[in-house]
């Protein structure tokens, strides 16, 4: 199942920037400046997790990509989730979330994926919540 839900390679950064700043419900630009709100610091940090472990994007190339930041900062940041992933079911769960996302909106429409969906492995239904954050009104 985990190679199953691995993004496939030809899904570009700004793709993986805002699935998850939409995920986390934060704005997508938020990513980028230099701010270390709590709220914005853990997407980024997982966004450069994703980056080099499903993609295998170097550090100094991520680094530049999330703002222009230094390669010791991503190096920090991805081992920071690789440690924290172990240790909390959670944040497993976010991270296997949003690889699902990546999969799934890199071949369906934005349109089709709505506040879950749907989905047929080995003849059994299982349902995905796309966007847990997302609050309705």
């Amino acid at each position: 199942l985990r190679s199953f839900t691995r993004p496939q390679k030809n899904i570009s950064v700004k793709n993986v920037v805002d699935k998850v700043a939409a995920y986390y419900g934060i704005d997508e630009e938020s990513i980028y400046e230099k701010t270390r709100r709590r709220e914005v610091v853990r997407p980024r940090q997982v966004i450069m997790y994703i980056l080099r472990e499903d993609f295998s994007i170097s550090y100094p190339t991520i680094g530049t990509k999330m703002g222009g930041r230094d390669h010791t900062t991503v190096i920090h940041s991805c081992e920071k989730i690789k440690r924290e992933v172990i240790v909390d079911s959670e944040l497993a769960k976010e991270i296997q979330n949003i690889r699902t996302l990546l999969v799934w909106t890199s071949t369906l429409s934005y349109q089709q994926i709505t506040l879950g969906m749907y989905v047929k492995i080995h003849n059994q239904f299982l349902l995905f919540f796309i966007y847990p954050h997302y609050q309705l009104y």
